[in-house]
């Protein structure tokens, strides 16, 4: 059964049973081949139970004792395994365990992780809220935060972090034989499923007149490989979909993760990780959902859109009128949510991710929050990707009248939430004037001289009282038609 030792032994071998450990779990390539035999005084047990809860205990406090790289378990397939790995150290009942490694492979596969090695590695390059990633990517500037240089404090604490996500990097094999090794009865057919992952290309069959195995051992050397015909064949999700500009900038994450993942420690993968952020920058703008290519150029790709503006600037009118011609398109949808309705926006977020091929806009009207309302609680939760990650097809657009200058303390800066925030300014005299004409030659009165002029007349003083906007010079028209 595959365990994860204390020690840097290699395998650990007690009379009765085998301990593997994957090798990248170790510091030295001289530990590859040693062995040794577990002694009791030196505090080893060979009942394999409290072997997994002492590993889980040690793991996890290889997360708590994270220096630089926190955020990398924020994330839900993150808290997920922490998840796991408590109940594990607590070996808690057989339905919690499986409730928990349910929970884990879930989230990884609904965030399309394809392992949990490549979820760490994505979030090592990601890098957010990381000092030693954004100290690299400042590098040679010195008018950056740490003056264009690395401070070693934070090389070595990037260095210990490294160490230490390498042992959490466990692969799913792993896992189910430290579950199956506490829950009682688990069915072959579910250990082969959840011991895979979506970058799995098989998944054995179970021989059903094959009973008496070891339940939770992993396959040993000795043991024959799997023929081609004992196998179902999967393939892998990235092969069945469409190629997305944004496929360079994972192409080339890929590769970084390879050079990081072909390393037997981890730990020295700090000078590659000092270029990457120098090339790509760390945090979001790391990430492929950041950065698209288009027209050769890596551009944000935001989720959220604020049109912001003085009350009668147009907001609303300008949204409209780009949504009225984007509803052409068959596949496309516009989801009126009045603020009072952000306790459902969890639920509509899962109902507008599960239908990936139809693009949604949500939108709110005239959005003023404060930070004691619980409508700023629920809207900042959805925005929040650590806590959910965003559904693609979702664009959220939210116009808002006022001013983040103007606004008190309890009242949130909307453009700290929003990815893009488009300015409408207030119109002056001229341009107010330019509207009201533009709005003359569509109502048809351009030709109409006299009255015209008598508009054009009555414009400025309507203005002053009702304000130089586009809702004003519209309703000008309006009395005078």
């Amino acid at each position: 059964m595959a365990l994860l030792a204390a020690s840097s032994a290699m395998t650990l071998r007690t009379p009765s049973v085998r301990f593997t450990t994957p090798r990248h779990h170790f510091s030295g390539r001289s530990s590859r081949n040693r062995s040794y035999i577990v002694s009791a005084s030196l505090g080893f047990t060979t009942d394999p139970r409290i072997q997994i809860e002492r590993v889980a205990d040690g793991l996890l406090k290889d997360v708590a004792a994270l220096l630089v790289y926190q955020e990398v378990f924020r994330s839900p397939p993150a808290q997920a395994f922490l998840k796991l790995l408590l109940v594990l150290r607590r070996r808690d009942d057989d339905i919690k365990i499986l409730e928990a490694y349910g929970e884990f492979f879930r989230l990884m596969a609904t965030g399309k992780h394809s392992s949990w090695q490549d979820f760490l590695l994505e979030g090592i390059l990601k890098a957010d809220g990381n000092p030693f990633a954004e100290a690299a990517a400042s590098s040679g500037d010195s008018s950056s935060t740490y003056g264009g240089r690395i401070p070693a404090s934070l090389e070595a604490a990037a260095t210990a972090d490294l160490e230490s996500l390498q042992r959490l990097s466990l692969n799913e094999s792993t896992m189910i034989s430290w579950v199956t090794e506490l829950v009682s009865e688990t069915k072959p057919q579910w250990r082969n499923a959840a011991s895979s992952s979506l970058d799995s290309r098989t998944v054995p069959k179970v021989d059903e007149k094959k009973t008496n195995n070891i339940v939770g051992f992993l396959v040993t050397d000795e043991e024959k490989e799997a023929s081609v015909e004992d196998k179902i064949l999967v393939s892998p999700s990235e092969e069945k979909t469409i190629k997305t500009e944004s496929d360079f900038v994972i192409s080339e994450r890929q590769q970084w993760q390879k050079k990081i993942s072909g390393l037997w420690n981890w730990s020295e993968a700090v000078h590659l990780l000092k270029d990457y952020h120098a090339e790509n920058g760390f945090g979001r703008v790391a990430l492929s959902q950041v950065l698209k290519l288009r027209g050769g150029k890596l551009v944000p790709d935001f989720r959220y859109l604020k049109p912001h503006g003085p009350s009668g600037s147009g907001k609303s009118w300008l949204v409209k009128a780009t949504l009225s011609k984007l509803s052409e398109d068959a596949r496309f949808r516009v989801v009126l949510l009045p603020s009072s309705e952000f306790k459902q926006l969890a639920t509509i977020l899962e109902e507008m991710r599960k239908n990936s091929h139809i693009r949604f806009v949500l939108l709110v009207e005239d959005l003023f929050l404060r930070s004691v309302e619980e409508s700023f609680v629920l809207l900042k939760a959805a925005l929040d990707e650590h806590l959910q990650e965003w559904p693609r097809n979702v664009l959220l657009c939210a116009t808002s009248s006022r001013s983040d200058a103007k606004i008190g303390e309890t009242t949130v800066k909307l453009g700290d939430l929003f990815g893009l925030t488009v300015c409408l300014a207030k119109l002056n005299e001229q341009q107010y004037r330019d509207c009201v004409e533009e709005l003359l030659e569509q109502s048809g009165d351009a030709n109409n001289a006299a009255k015209r002029d008598e508009i054009f007349r009555q414009a400025i003083k309507f203005g002053e009282q009702e304000g130089f906007t586009a809702r004003s010079a519209s309703k000008l028209i309006n009395i005078n038609n």
